[in-house]
């Protein structure tokens, strides 16, 4: 693929953008999975703690797993392509199913939208792609550098994130103190990463 410099946009912001909400969204269910299966599994008649758990566990590695089978082919599509359509791909996934999984009422459509969501999700391995294409030798470390900063404060704030806005309907009141809000305790979050890879994605077209 040729090199993707000749737009006027600066593709760095972006590539920031795309790694960090890749992170977020990695990490952002941590705080609040636990209690969210548990709702699920009640909802779909499992009682069992032991079974509960491994809920757990199946939906966490979700996300990677579907990014695990999906980065090569991205990879592969990006090469084909160009880098920029499958990052947007990404965000419009973001977009999409981070929501889809805080609109839950199921594990299973809770499955499923999280591994579509880390399906969509193969951009670290793109951005660094794109990186290469764009970068002389001497700036390549220091761009490298700042995906890798993305890398580290995604991982920090999803969880934060995650936390924080969980069941706003207790946490915050007031125009969150409402049965829809009751009734789906961890899509805030959710919309808050839908929307910034909403933004991201505008930025990027």
């Amino acid at each position: 693929m040729s090199p993707e410099n000749n737009t006027d946009k600066s593709p760095m912001g972006i590539l920031f953008l795309v790694v960090l909400i890749d992170m977020i969204g990695l990490t952002l269910v941590i705080p609040f999975l636990t209690y969210f299966v548990q709702d699920l599994a009640l909802a779909d008649g499992i009682t069992g703690i032991g079974a509960r758990d491994l809920w757990v566990g199946i939906i966490i590695a979700a996300y990677s797993a579907a990014q695990f089978i999906f980065t090569p082919i991205l990879g592969a599509l990006s090469d084909r392509w160009g880098r920029r359509p499958i990052l947007m791909f990404g965000l419009a996934s973001n977009t999409i199913f981070f929501t889809v999984f805080g609109l839950s009422g199921s594990l299973t459509m809770a499955l499923i939208a999280r591994f579509l969501a880390g399906a969509g999700n193969g951009n670290i391995a793109v951005a660094k792609a794109y990186i290469g294409d764009i970068s002389s030798t001497e700036e390549t470390a220091a761009r490298m550098g700042a995906i890798g900063a993305a890398f580290g404060l995604g991982f920090m704030i999803g969880p934060f994130i995650g936390g924080v806005l969980s069941d706003p309907a207790s946490t915050f009141g007031g125009m969150f103190d409402t049965n829809f809000w009751r009734n789906y305790p961890y899509l805030l979050p959710c919309l808050f990463c839908s929307l910034l890879s909403l933004t991201s994605l505008s930025i990027a077209t």
